[in-house]
């Protein structure tokens, strides 16, 4: 559902008709609901995914997007397949998630999100591609000062954060080089319909639909939560305004939930059908109580505003796995 004025409707519209799209990791869940709403605008989209990657969510655009299995660590793969899709604009959300507390999981982290975007960010430049928008993370601020503001100094506390920093800069540094013209956008904590299992909201809605009891940690922690529709709208408005070219952008909802607050109003829009056991499991060490951002500026450069509330993205979202959860395949992100 989009929920744009008319007058910015029609210049996302205008934007992107018939422009040739790429978006790397499409198949994902902020990814899906992207490219839904670049083909809705009049995009002619391409999807690359990895070798075996799962494409279920896009069952529904199969005849409408282009979808191309690609190998990104591999340069020459990279290059190949942008040299011969001939993007105009490149919105790259291939990513491994993984916010795990550990130094294991550095190597594949590393390879999974910076090296990937590395060679994407080249094969753009000698692909002749006009502009790339480069999908970050709130995760990216870390221990940092609340709200999270753009020119911060990051603060990563997982691996998965710390990859996303360093790509957040090395897609910067392109941009200053004059090579590429590079937006970057930090979407906050992101909820809504096929998000895959692992975070609370899909976990604690299928424990509500299967009537199995939840336990998780006191659940005191502050929050900002946006709806994925949302979060699509503002990554597409950094495509087309110029004013994003060489920004960070915060997409945050702007409103601050506790995290127990709204494990309770899922439990209460499925008729309250479980137990929530708070307390049962500690908070992880590093996790941060506060942990929301300041979104000024994005209204400022992309007319952008979250539209979504709490109640009403949680309902859609819900609805969605009352009607979806069982054909999802599991650990899928």
């Amino acid at each position: 559902i989009w929920h744009d004025g008319a007058r910015v409707k029609h210049m996302m519209d205008t934007f992107y008709n018939n422009k040739r799209v790429l978006v790397t990791g499409g198949a994902g869940f902020i990814g899906s609901f992207l490219v839904l709403g670049l083909l809705r605008a009049g995009a002619r989209v391409t999807v690359i995914t990895r070798p075996g990657g799962n494409t279920w969510r896009l069952l529904d655009m199969r005849g409408s997007v282009a979808i191309r299995q690609v190998d990104l660590l591999n340069k020459e793969e990279t290059l190949s397949a942008l040299t011969s899709i001939q993007p105009e604009l490149v919105f790259n959300l291939a990513s491994l998630v993984n916010t795990t507390q550990s130094v294991d999981v550095l190597d594949e982290l590393l390879l999974q999100n910076f090296t990937i975007a590395k060679n994407l960010f080249q094969a753009a430049v000698q692909a002749g591609v006009q502009k790339v928008v480069q999908v970050g993370s709130i995760e990216e601020y870390g221990h940092g000062e609340v709200p999270f503001v753009e020119t911060a100094r990051e603060v990563p506390i997982s691996a998965y954060s710390l990859a996303k920093v360093m790509t957040t800069h090395l897609a910067l540094w392109f941009h200053r080089m004059g090579a590429l013209r590079v937006s970057v956008v930090r979407p906050a904590a992101t909820f809504g319909p096929a998000q895959g299992f692992g975070m609370l909201t899909p976990n604690l809605i299928r424990a509500c639909l299967e009537k199995k009891d939840f336990s998780m940690n006191p659940g005191d922690q502050i929050r900002d939560l946006i709806f994925v529709d949302d979060v699509a709208r503002g990554i597409m408005a950094a495509g087309a305004h110029l004013e994003a070219d060489g920004e960070i952008v915060n997409l945050g909802s702007g409103k601050l939930y506790r995290v127990k607050e709204v494990a309770l109003l899922i439990n209460e829009l499925l008729g309250n059908p479980i137990t929530i056991q708070f307390g049962v499991y500690p908070y992880r060490p590093l996790d941060t109580m506060r942990f929301y951002m300041d979104s000024h500026k994005a209204h400022q450069l992309l007319d952008w505003h979250a539209r979504t509330d709490l109640t009403l993205g949680m309902r859609q979202t819900v609805a969605w796995y009352r009607a979806h959860y069982q054909e999802m395949p599991y650990g899928q992100s």
